[in-house]
């Protein structure tokens, strides 16, 4: 028996434990499709690095290589959580008097947070994890070099990153980042050496 016939049985078998039956031509079509797939690239990731990039993997994918910047936002946009004022408002939260005053004045410059939405209590408790630097607003850049010569880039903002969990910021978007950079790499490889 084949990888692709085993994989097929273990998909009827799954299907069938919920209560669907599943003919074995489909289940040897899904099986062949998830054995065609390329495995997602494994990243080591070094966090000893210097501002602003806040992780970094390098990885070889012929005939390039590779590396992935996980990287502060420098001015993001958090007004859909809400935002800072010496207004108060319905519905304000008064940061002096908010988790016994921990976040007021000096370390803030604004005496309430205003929620963006009716959702006040889970507003404030995203705001206070970006307060507190637990977590933060990141992009992701890819740069495909060879021979130590970028050729290729392609990035992805708006991500918010909690320190540790570099992978689940990478692979919801690493391989669209690496296909990107790769085609723009090759773009410009052909550009610098037409062929005659």
């Amino acid at each position: 028996m084949n990888d692709v016939q085993r994989r097929a049985r273990e998909i009827r078998a799954m299907h069938a434990k919920y209560g669907q039956r599943t003919p074995m031509r489909r289940a040897i079509e899904q099986a062949r499709q998830e054995l065609s797939r390329e495995p997602e690239p494994v990243l080591e990731w070094d966090t000893q690095c210097s501002h602003p990039i806040i992780a970094r993997a390098k990885l070889h994918q012929a005939p390039y290589d590779v590396t992935v910047d996980i990287m502060w936002e420098e001015y993001p946009d958090d007004s859909w959580i809400g935002e800072f004022s010496d207004l108060w408002e319905p519905g304000a939260i008064d940061m002096e008097l908010a988790d016994g005053g921990r976040y007021c004045r000096p370390h803030h410059s604004y005496r309430y947070f205003i929620p963006a939405t009716e959702y006040r209590n889970l507003d404030w408790r995203f705001m206070k994890k970006i307060l507190d630097d637990e977590v933060c607003h990141a992009w992701v850049r890819v740069t495909v070099s060879k021979a130590g010569i970028p050729l290729g880039t392609a990035n992805i903002g708006g991500y918010y990153y909690e320190y540790g969990k570099e992978d689940e910021v990478a692979s919801d978007c690493i391989g669209d980042l690496i296909a990107e950079a790769t085609e723009e790499a090759e773009a410009t490889l052909g550009d610098l050496c037409p062929m005659a």
